[in-house]
């Protein structure tokens, strides 16, 4: 069972991973926040409905293979922002324009070992 949520973990990861790295994506993020410096409003308003949202969503997986037994993960909401934040440099990477790892691999094995790492977090004690 535990090997279904390391999988899902992982390609959900790798997924965000290839569409945060598109052009097009890192071009709206940065455009995201340069209009959200000055309308909070709408900070707000995109946080609840984008980040917010995937946040929620994972947190309820989370919840759900604890309910299983699958996991052990009594803080779904604080575990949640953990993931999430897997991929925080690479993000921070491109909205500075810096260059991202070097090459795919680099970045999945990136990805499994914080999902290991993630998941020892969450054994049955």
């Amino acid at each position: 069972m535990k090997f279904v949520v390391y999988r899902d973990l992982i390609q959900t990861l790798i997924r965000f991973y290839k569409h945060i790295i598109q052009p097009e994506h890192i071009a709206f993020l940065r455009l995201v926040i340069e209009q959200t410096q000055c309308n909070a409003t709408l900070s707000q308003y995109l946080y609840e409905k984008c980040a917010l949202d995937v946040q929620n969503t994972i947190a309820q997986a989370l919840l759900i293979s604890h309910q299983s037994g699958e996991i052990t993960c009594t803080s779904p909401d604080h575990s949640s922002l953990m993931y999430f934040g897997i991929l925080r440099d690479i993000e921070w990477r491109m909205i500075m324009g810096m260059p991202l790892p070097p090459n795919e691999t680099e970045v999945i094995d990136y990805i499994n070992y914080c999902v290991d790492i993630f998941l020892k977090g969450h054994h049955k004690v």
